[in-house]
């Protein structure tokens, strides 16, 4: 009678501990969760602090600009100047000038297509050319031999 128990007490610490293993996995989940949440946080920190340090140096370069321009051509007010420079470099300008750029490295690409498919074909010419007067001379010594 006494091996009923055992096995019954056995059954029920295998669920105990069953279910002591499922909750530490779902606890170190949510902390996992936590963990990703937090980093993700620190990314945008990071990128926003990028993003303010490049407008910083934009603005630092724009002012240069003005400056030399101004000096350059002698103009006594910089403002106007600042005011189209800042335009030029405005986001969606510099977004437009990204996008006209990427149109142009799709036709470098396109071009460099081109030139290796028109350096294959060549390539292929000469080797037919070979080929030709490969299978000439062995029509010439076919007849001969014959």
């Amino acid at each position: 009678m006494a091996i009923p128990w055992l096995i019954g007490g056995a059954i029920v610490a295998a669920a105990a501990a069953i279910t002591a293993a499922v909750a530490d996995d779902s606890s170190s989940g949510s902390s996992d969760g936590a963990i990703r949440d937090e980093e993700r946080k620190l990314k945008k920190e990071h990128k926003r602090k990028e993003t303010l340090a490049r407008k910083e140096e934009l603005q630092s370069y724009a002012d240069r600009v003005t400056k030399n321009l101004a000096k350059k051509y002698g103009v006594p007010d910089e403002e106007p100047l600042r005011n189209e420079l800042a335009t030029l470099l405005s986001v969606s300008s510099l977004a437009q000038a990204n996008a006209a750029m990427q149109g142009d490295t799709i036709l470098l690409q396109s071009t460099v297509r081109f030139k290796e498919q028109q350096q294959s074909v060549t390539s292929l010419q000469k080797e037919l050319q070979n080929l030709e007067g490969a299978m000439s001379q062995l029509e010439t010594l076919n007849d001969e031999f014959k």
